[in-house]
């Protein structure tokens, strides 16, 4: 993540450091949002989930998804036409006034927190359990490196790593969902999960 963060971290201008140049495409942002908001908690808890309370699971990623598609298809074109806007809150300001700015960003800050601070519990624990560190070392080392490595390569460096990561989510789910199939394990119960 350091090596990438150095390598795209040339940017200079403000603009550069949080949109990329502005010079992701469809496909290199959908990576990133999926990288976000895919994890650990959306792929196996939602399972469990849905499996436990049925359809109503679907609105834990459906909501914050049916919400992209309704921002992609009719703001982002406004938004990628506005030059001075970097952020989400800026647009909202220009359009609503500096209040709504504000007030978005709190909003923003606040339900981004909980995400951000899922991902760290879940890459700590992946490190401490794979390394046998401990737990508290693990989450100061996790937040360090990932607070680093946007500091230094800015959106550029969090698309370069969100492009990779989300290969890796793809694999993680494909490939178990192959072997499953490949083998064709019998289920007695709807319960029942193959291990092996």
């Amino acid at each position: 993540m350091i090596a990438n963060a150095l390598r795209t971290g040339r940017q200079q201008t403000t603009q550069e450091f949080l949109l990329a140049g502005r010079s992701a495409n469809s496909v290199t942002v959908a990576a990133s949002l999926i990288a976000t908001c895919l994890g650990g908690s959306a792929v196996l808890g939602m399972v469990a989930r849905a499996h436990s309370i049925g359809w109503t699971a679907f609105w834990w990623l459906g909501a914050g998804a049916l919400g992209l598609i309704i921002l992609a298809l009719f703001y982002a074109p406004h938004f990628q036409r506005a030059p001075d806007c970097a952020t989400l809150p800026d647009y909202i300001g220009l359009r609503a006034g500096k209040t709504a700015q504000r007030l978005s960003g709190l909003l923003i800050v606040v339900m981004w927190t909980g995400v951000i601070a899922a991902q760290w519990v879940a890459a700590a624990s992946i490190l401490a359990n794979s390394t046998g560190l401990d737990y508290t070392l693990c989450i100061i080392a996790v937040a360090t490196i990932v607070a680093l490595y946007i500091c230094i390569g800015g959106q550029a460096a969090v698309l370069g790593t969100d492009r990779a990561q989300t290969i890796f989510i793809f694999l993680a789910v494909a490939l178990p969902a192959f072997m499953i199939h490949a083998q064709k394990p019998a289920i007695t119960s709807p319960t029942e999960f193959p291990t092996r």
